[in-house]
């Protein structure tokens, strides 16, 4: 699976036109009642300038003809996300993920605990590229290294569904922690606890079969 094909995104309720990205390729259309007016300004020297400043994203035009849309190409521009920055939502769906990818790491038996960090990368580097996909959404060789080590405990002794609903235990703690005048240990206190038994009546259910 490569990106080019995992992603498609259009922008939409733009009356000029609509961005368009296809893997790495960023292609924009505009109107042609707005295509003179949009090369008028790509043509100037404010446009160059503030391109070559950075302050512009570059544009090609890919096509030009009369009383048809004006077609543009874009670099693809990076955009960093950080997790400060996530709703709570994002969060979780970020931990599944990482946990979920360690798991199928250890399944597939490329990567084995290992007290070291520095003997988990070594692993790492041992991992056969050609099995990962493309897609660095899903790639687990593109996350930070030690997020992956320090997830890899928690995804043997614990299943999928089990860590998410640990998760959700302290998604409300924290809400709890930042809206709430209760005492703050008592808050942690009591999410630890909702999570270990929870644990221990898997753990206790599982030996039963």
């Amino acid at each position: 699976m490569t990106q080019g094909t995992s992603q498609n995104i259009a922008t939409f309720r733009d009356p000029a036109g609509s961005l368009r990205i296809h893997g790495e390729q960023v292609l924009r259309t505009i109107h042609p009642h707005y295509a003179a007016e949009s090369l008028r300004f790509l043509q100037s020297d404010l446009a160059r300038r503030w391109t070559e400043q950075g302050h512009l994203v570059a544009s090609q035009v890919v096509s030009a003809e009369a009383d048809q849309p004006l077609l543009l190409e874009h670099p693809r521009v990076f955009f960093p996300s950080y997790p400060w920055e996530w709703t709570p939502g994002q969060w979780v769906a970020a931990g599944e993920l990482t946990l979920e990818l360690c798991g199928q790491l250890l399944r597939e038996g490329w990567i084995r605990p290992d007290s070291e960090f520095s003997g988990f990368k070594a692993q790492l580097a041992r991992v056969p590229t050609s099995q990962l996909p493309d897609d660095k959404r899903y790639n687990p060789l593109a996350l930070n290294p030690y997020v992956l080590y320090r997830a890899l405990p928690q995804a043997r002794r614990y299943t999928l569904a089990e860590l998410v609903a640990a998760m959700e235990h302290l998604l409300r703690c924290n809400l709890q922690l930042v809206s709430s005048g209760l005492d703050r240990p008592l808050i942690l206190q009591q999410t630890l606890v909702r999570i270990v038994e929870k644990r221990d009546v898997s753990a206790s259910a599982a030996a039963a079969r």
